[in-house]
């Protein structure tokens, strides 16, 4: 049997508490189950919020799961990607690895709001990140751990190594590492890497409807504000509280994109071509909830 506490920070909050309890063992059958259970003085918090909205609810049962390896969805979605789980198996030392294992050699200090240890109460944030002038390092030593090269004792790299496991709840396959320049933090992602495909925008086909590669919402992968708004309750937001963060961000895109593009060095004529990536009128379809109203000076 192995256990893990599951650490949660909650909404509007930035320290965590422990949410619960999360144990795995073999079945009856060979396989492996999973058990969750929230832990009481969590039930008794009035800001308590499910780590999933559809199961494990807030209840004071045990749950019980035998799906995805014994590992509820929530948690698992917790759980790093291809490349933390490269940075993992190197840090330490050791092979195979079980799920609940990748959990918890995790960084303390990771993106999202789960956490998970060994310790009923958790520990506090590091709050340590590699800092923008060792990204030479990084990307060598990102190198050596794609190459499953050995890097040696050295103590730069070891204290790398050890900031490495920060990104590691980033999600994706490629490599990545959160940094730190002048008190801002950022995700670097290295080029060898994975280009930035992901991050640089496309020339637009169709200026009524775009269609996303997640679903978003009721209407599914339309690329609308209605239908991004219409599951903000997954997020514990009210529609007009969504409403307005959506307004507000799509102001602040049509406002400056063209800036920052034109700073970065895109050409005048490749910002025309890719405009319409930016300022899409379907997004404002018939049925999206109107910007609010700003208050009167």
């Amino acid at each position: 049997m192995a256990e893990a506490f599951v650490y949660i920070t909650l909404p509007g909050k930035v320290t965590p508490i422990t949410a619960g309890r999360f144990v795995m063992e073999t079945a009856r059958d060979g396989g492996t189950l999973g058990r969750f259970v929230y832990g009481r003085r969590y039930l008794e918090n009035p800001d308590a919020v499910e780590i999933d909205p559809v199961e494990p609810r807030l209840s004071r049962r045990t749950y019980e799961t035998a799906a995805l390896g014994g590992v509820f969805g929530a948690l698992r979605d917790a759980n790093p990607d291809y490349w933390g789980r490269r940075v993992i198996d190197k840090h330490a030392g050791k092979a195979p690895l079980a799920e609940i294992d990748y959990l918890l050699k995790g960084a303390d200090d990771r993106a999202g709001a789960l956490g998970f240890g060994l310790n009923a109460e958790p520990p506090a944030p590091r709050r340590d990140f590699n800092q923008s002038i060792t990204l030479e390092t990084l990307q060598r030593i990102a190198d050596a751990l794609i190459a499953d090269e050995n890097l040696g004792p050295d103590a730069l790299t070891q204290q790398i190594e050890d900031l490495l496991l920060i990104g590691t709840s980033m999600g994706g396959a490629r490599p990545k590492a959160v940094v730190e320049d002048k008190e801002a933090l950022w995700i670097a992602k290295f080029n060898r890497l994975s280009p930035a495909y992901d991050l640089t925008p496309a020339t637009p086909i169709s200026l009524e409807r775009r269609d996303l590669a997640l679903v978003i919402g009721d209407a599914g992968r339309i690329a609308t504000a209605a239908n991004l708004i219409s599951q903000c309750g997954r997020l514990l937001l009210k529609a007009d509280e969504a409403a307005a963060i959506v307004a507000d961000m799509e102001q602040r895109v049509m406002s400056n994109w063209y800036d920052v593009a034109r700073g970065a060095g895109v050409s005048v004529g490749d910002c025309e071509m890719i405009s319409g990536a930016f300022v899409y009128p379907g997004f404002r379809s018939a049925g999206t909830f109107a910007a609010p109203a700003k208050p009167a000076p």
